[in-house]
């Protein structure tokens, strides 16, 4: 996708700002972004949609995806929940047919110097899950285990799961913090 073709779904208005394609909204000047560009879009519930910040040739694909998203999303909420010996639509019941669902693509330009960067800075997710189809060109996703960040290695059509914050609790799920590598290809 050309640079013309990126800005038509570029957020437009404050309401827009974090949806769409460009990258870190600055709100301070220490702020420390992230050396990528991305696409991120709400993709669920339906009616939060913005159409008009999704690029029209992947909308097709995109619904598919989100709708087998969802069905694992929601073996995956039943599977943790029998794990720690609870009714098992616990945590569907309490974040409810109409949970927050986005798609976040990232690109990653050449750096000179990735040593002196990070594709996405150190962090947690705010939400209950998060699944990551990484691209098998880029390996660069790390979590920070034992003192130390331990590459995840990619496995082509493999999902990754990161549980957010919103599950850790009551020293029986963990969080772990991960972040992107830059890359100089």
């Amino acid at each position: 996708m050309g640079e013309e073709e990126k800005q038509k779904y570029s957020p437009r208005n404050e309401d827009d700002k974090f949806q769409g394609y460009g990258n870190d909204v600055v709100v301070s000047e220490k702020q420390v972004l992230d050396w990528n560009y991305r696409i991120f879009i709400q993709v669920f519930p339906h009616d939060s949609r913005k159409l008009n910040l999704w690029p029209n040739g992947f909308r097709e694909i995109l619904e598919e995806y989100v709708d087998n998203i969802k069905l694992v999303t929601e073996v995956l909420y039943k599977a943790i929940a029998k794990s720690l010996n609870i009714d098992e639509d616990s945590f569907v019941k309490q974040l409810g047919d109409r949970s927050p669902m986005n798609a976040r693509f990232n690109f990653y330009p050449p750096c000179s110097r990735p040593d002196l960067v990070l594709g996405v800075k150190a962090h947690t997710d705010g939400s209950a899950l998060t699944i990551l189809l990484q691209d098998k060109e880029m390996e660069g996703l790390q979590i920070f285990v034992d003192d130390k960040w331990v590459k995840v290695p990619v496995l082509p059509y493999a999902l990754v799961v990161n549980l957010g914050d919103q599950m850790e609790g009551n020293d029986s799920i963990y969080i772990y913090i991960y972040e992107d590598e830059s890359t100089d290809h």
